[in-house]
């Protein structure tokens, strides 16, 4: 992987005096994702565009695309409703991405609140497999502690599919300790895997405070109660929705606090999603076929296109973190831009690139 030299100072971000840690375990609320909170590349929402399909339901800020709600796409849970046969029961949404759901779940069997992902019903069943592999339970390695635990596995019968959930115990986003996180990495990456999809908000924090001996009203009146807004159709039709659409959407849940409330030798980072993760000696992921967020995505993965990712391509994702964790700022912007924008960004910012990339770029006029 080539490496690019140069920082241009009047992009270096000047530091904010207090910064919000953000909502717990999200796929989505990354900066890097705001701009398309699906993280679907802009060519296939090019697609989507250009096939001028029926918008049917009204826009909802803040929350996951209703146009997702789809065979193969998000099963429409809803807060309030249960599963496992009333085991979890949902509390409130934590956050969304291109491939799943993240709820805030009452554990009533284990008398605790946990964290718990559904994965779309497309999706490929892999990412457990990563975290029963990485969290072993009796493993001293540094940086696996930094790695959640696998607490449940199971599937669920929807609209749209059969969907793929698992829960781990519940964190907060952290835009600190670049030390812990450089470790999880390390250990990711002594284990044989690439992670894949590195970014702020796929790193965790501890809550500050234990409240699993609150009762999920208790919980509401603490935190407050969840921003739960109706679906309705663009037509104005009042007919009842299909059973693929939830009846309600709900915005993300907010537990955030600030840097200076944070005591880094009480704090314990988590790395998570594992969605993306693979393992280079088992299975081969060419640059073509990388997920990883556009504004955080390595360069040989559109310039090297068919040739095989290896761990270089995380190094990348992790620098771009660490310089967001201490500028407090992304230092390549997170707008919703087409993938060749971001590639201007990139010689804009840290020089000119190999001349042979440069040479395969169509778009370097």
């Amino acid at each position: 992987m080539h490496n690019y030299a140069r920082i241009s100072a009047r992009y270096i971000p000047r530091p904010v005096p207090s910064l919000q840690i953000r909502s717990l375990l999200s796929l989505s609320q990354s900066p890097c994702h705001t701009r398309l909170p699906n993280s679907r590349s802009f060519a296939q929402l090019s697609q989507r565009i250009a096939g001028k399909p029926r918008i049917k339901y009204d826009w909802i800020r803040g929350v996951e695309e209703l146009a997702d709600y789809e065979p193969g796409g998000y099963h429409p849970l809803i807060v309030g409703e249960t599963l496992q046969g009333g085991r979890y029961n949902i509390v409130d949404k934590l956050g969304h991405g291109g491939y799943s759901m993240v709820w805030l779940t009452y554990d009533n069997l284990l008398k605790r609140y946990l964290a718990l992902k559904v994965n779309i019903a497309s999706s490929v069943s892999r990412e457990t497999q990563v975290l029963r592999a990485l969290s072993a339970p009796l493993c001293n390695t540094p940086g696996c502690r930094f790695i959640p635990e696998l607490l449940d596995e199971f599937k669920v019968q929807g609209p749209n599919g059969i969907y793929t959930c698992y829960t781990v115990p519940l964190a907060a986003v952290a835009r600190v300790i670049c030390y812990n996180l450089t470790q999880a990495i390390a250990y990711v990456h002594s284990q044989g895997y690439v992670h894949g999809d590195i970014h702020l908000n796929n790193v965790l924090l501890t809550p500050l405070s234990n409240f699993d001996n609150l009762s999920v009203d208790q919980f509401y009146k603490k935190y407050g109660n969840p921003q739960i807004i109706p679906v309705t159709q663009r037509n104005g039709s009042k007919s009842p929705l299909p059973p693929n659409i939830p009846a309600q959407v709900a915005r993300s849940l907010l537990l955030g606090r600030y840097i200076d409330q944070i005591e880094v030798s009480k704090t314990q980072i988590l790395l998570n999603d594992f969605g993306e993760a693979f393992n280079p000696a088992l299975e081969v992921r060419l640059g073509k076929d990388c997920h990883t967020s556009q504004c955080s995505r390595a360069p040989e993965a559109k310039f090297e296109a068919d040739t095989h990712l290896t761990d270089r391509s995380d190094i990348w994702s992790l620098a771009t973190a660490l310089w967001e964790i201490i500028g407090m700022k992304p230092i390549f912007s997170n707008e919703f831009v087409p993938e060749d924008e971001d590639v201007a960004q990139h010689i804009d910012i840290l020089g000119p690139m190999p001349s042979d990339w440069w040479g395969k770029w169509e778009a370097r006029n």
